[in-house]
């Protein structure tokens, strides 16, 4: 075995450029970007959004050939030259030799055939494998990735999986070949600490007995701390700051490593003032109604014994198997002026319970009440009068705005439900998006025309638009990059505040989580195993199942929320 130490170096970029070619002309991503990955080796590539991080991670594998872009320059594997290769000699290089991980798996996914199939046929592709074998490697692969030991998710289809079960499944055809190099596109950004925690054991596993050298994108410093031997900073399309892990995270030198690594710092202490009321925190208690209805804190919305069943086998040509339970007797409350953070797995019923919540889909049993009336048996006008005091912003800003419509067009259909005449409507739109921090010219644009950041702006500006009483948030921040992400967590701060809004935050990530939210309820298999205050959660956690999440939150990050969480509880003792 290789290992990070040989000087031979496996993977080499010499000057490479990747342009885009636009109405507009061509968008520079990569500019002249070089650097090397020895045997062994795993490199981090770190940067804000539009960065370029994604694009030099598709060329290694001249995947933006395919896109149309205008490649020069050299990426040589193994001292064969990858960008003029040519496509017979890639695909044999693809998934053997290079394999990668994609950021958003639905789409790397095909949505009409099942998991083990797909699996099975990258194996099948490289190797002489009978169908059955191919089928238990597949099921091993899954299980590696941190999915547990059922042959019934090699039958199921992606749209049966939850967002990081199907992470969990393009990481599995990603490593189940073995590939020398693995290029990681974000792999961990839509999975809950501990499947995060095994994942990246399970890729410290594949460098340490396999020798297989890994590129990891990512926005995650607290990963790139406890995984990465080197990091490269990417400004502008191109790499301002090469260091050793220790040495950035230690004393970085250029200005967008200070600004990335305070943007990852200041999500945690940000989070912590914002989430706590003025009273709690030390500070004066809110005045006029805003205080009143946090000093009374009834409230707004209450879950009682809910449970959610689905058929298990709704896409199968057989017969309906048994149905499987999503949510089992659930029992929470929301108040006002408060936020409930939400944190548990992948698959545990996060994001079925916030559907439950919202009306998007009927419990099998138990009672929802917003406000004191109960949802679960209401008539339909009723039921759409209640709906509108609650508004979801949902994981993926680019799959919940029709790509195209405008943004005028998507803020202007809530806004006249809301009763706004359509002389008001033009002023509407610009205040909602001045609101969150848009300007006026964002209202001609599409999505596509729009940063991540910028379109979960516009999701939440949606949200808005019929002046909510509580919001329901599922990880509204998950795929973004630290600073992206403390740009909407102070946004949503301002708006709870301003606005005197109760929230619903959920997350896989339990330190964002922590210093989020007021209190904090844990999911593990539909059931809620554990509620409390969250420096309770957080500091002396009494279900395994919470001090298992605990333990599997990188370290990087357990300290400065940690540190947080010390200095608010003691403010709030004093």
């Amino acid at each position: 075995m290789r290992t990070a130490s040989d000087s031979r170096a496996l993977l080499e970029v010499d000057d490479l450029h990747v342009g885009f070619p636009t109405s507009k002309g061509v968008v520079n991503a990569v500019r002249g970007v070089s650097f090397a990955v020895r045997e062994g080796e795993i490199v981090a590539i770190v940067g804000e959004s539009g960065s370029g991080k994604s694009a030099t991670a598709r060329s290694l594998l001249a995947l933006t050939r395919h896109e149309g872009a205008k490649l020069s320059g050299s990426v040589t594997f193994a001292s064969e030259e990858i960008l003029n290769a040519p496509y017979r000699r890639l695909r044999e290089l693809r998934g053997r030799e290079i394999s990668i991980v994609f950021q958003d798996p639905l789409s790397s996914l095909n949505p009409v055939q099942r998991i083990g199939d797909q699996i099975a046929e990258q194996l099948r592709a490289h190797e002489r494998l009978s169908r059955r074998d191919a089928i238990e490697a597949a099921e091993s692969a899954l299980h590696s990735a941190g999915m547990p030991q059922r042959t019934s998710w090699l039958r199921r289809y992606p749209s049966e999986l939850s967002g990081g079960e199907r992470q969990r499944v393009v990481i599995a055809m990603a490593v189940c070949l073995q590939p020398r190099l693995l290029v990681a596109d974000e792999p961990t950004s839509a999975l809950d600490v501990s499947t995060q925690a095994q994942i990246l054991a399970e890729l410290a596993r594949l460098r340490s007995e396999r020798g297989t050298s890994i590129v990891l994108v990512t926005h995650d410093l607290a990963i790139v701390a406890d995984l990465a031997d080197r990091v490269l900073v990417m400004h502008d399309g191109r790499i301002v700051e090469s260091a050793s892990s220790a040495q950035l995270i230690a004393h970085p030198q250029h200005p967008m490593s200070r600004r990335l690594l305070s943007a990852f710092a200041g999500l945690m202490h940000e989070g912590g003032r914002r989430s706590r009321p003025a009273d709690e925190a030390g500070g004066g208690r809110p005045s006029g109604a805003s205080a009143s209805r946090r000093t009374v804190g009834s409230p707004v919305l209450r879950l009682q014994r809910v449970s959610f069943e689905y058929e298990a086998g709704l896409h199968l040509r057989a017969a309906k198997t048994a149905s499987t339970a999503a949510l089992k007797q659930v029992s929470l409350e929301v108040r006002e002026g408060e936020t409930l953070g939400i944190v548990g797995e992948s698959g545990c019923g996060k994001t079925t319970l916030i559907r439950c919540a919202a009306g998007l889909v009927s419990p099998s049993s138990g009672e929802i009440l917003f406000e004191g009336a109960e949802m679960t048996a209401g008539r339909r006008r009723q039921l759409r009068r209640l709906r509108r005091g609650m508004q979801v912003v949902f994981q993926d800003p680019m799959a919940s705005l029709n790509p195209r419509r405008t943004v005028t067009e998507v803020l202007a259909r809530p806004l006249r439900m809301s009763g706004v005449r359509r002389d008001e409507l033009r002023a509407q739109i610009i205040r909602l998006l001045e609101e969150v921090g848009l300007s006026a010219d964002h209202r001609l644009r599409l999505p596509h025309e729009l940063s991540g950041g910028e379109r979960q702006r516009v999701g939440i500006a949606r949200a808005l638009a019929l002046n909510p009483r509580l919001l329901l948030l599922d990880e509204p921040v998950s795929a973004l990059d630290a600073s992206v992400r403390m740009q909407i967590l102070t946004l949503l701060r301002d708006l709870r505040s301003s606005r005197d809004l109760s929230c619903i935050f959920v997350a896989h990530d339990l330190a964002l989580v922590a210093t989020v939210s007021d209190t904090i309820a844990v999911m593990h298999e539909g059931e809620i195993v554990e509620q409390g205050r969250s420096e309770q959660i957080w500091c002396a956690p009494s279900h395994p199942h919470t001090q298992a999440l605990l333990a599997a939150v990188p370290r990087m990050e357990r300290s400065i929320a940690s540190s947080e969480l010390t200095s608010v509880h003691a403010r709030a003792k004093a």
